[in-house]
């Protein structure tokens, strides 16, 4: 596997735990509804999308490289 390849790999695995993240924080019932709870699942969506983003723009530079 090429370090093109992990990289992809790795930003589609690291997005898909932000977005566990998030949804595990705004489901939980012990903690109250305040701005730790929000602000660590926006914090969390934030950063997935931010990940889909430079993945995105990753792929898209990386698409014409050659060896």
């Amino acid at each position: 596997m090429s370090i093109r390849g992990f990289h992809i790999i790795f930003i589609t695995i690291s997005t898909m735990l932000f977005l566990g993240l998030a949804a595990w924080v705004f489901m939980l019932s012990g903690m109250p509804s305040g701005i730790a709870k929000y602000g660590f699942g926006g914090g969390a969506l934030f950063i997935a999308l931010a990940l889909v983003i430079y993945g995105f723009f990753f792929y898209k530079k990386i698409k014409n490289l050659t060896y």
